[in-house]
């Protein structure tokens, strides 16, 4: 699947995953990126409540 981040702070975010992703291929390493999700008691807006 294509990244296409829509903010700055998309960007940073993808480029913290490439950047795992050459390590692993370069050197072997095992990299997990995780992506925290919401977290409160309910949605506050639609873009939380898809996450």
């Amino acid at each position: 699947m294509t990244v296409r981040p829509d903010s700055r702070y998309g960007v940073s975010k993808a480029f913290g995953e490439a950047l795992g992703a050459l390590y692993a291929d370069k050197h072997g390493m095992s990299v997990t990126c995780l992506r925290i999700g919401n977290v409160g008691p309910k949605p506050l807006d639609v873009r939380r409540l898809s996450i």
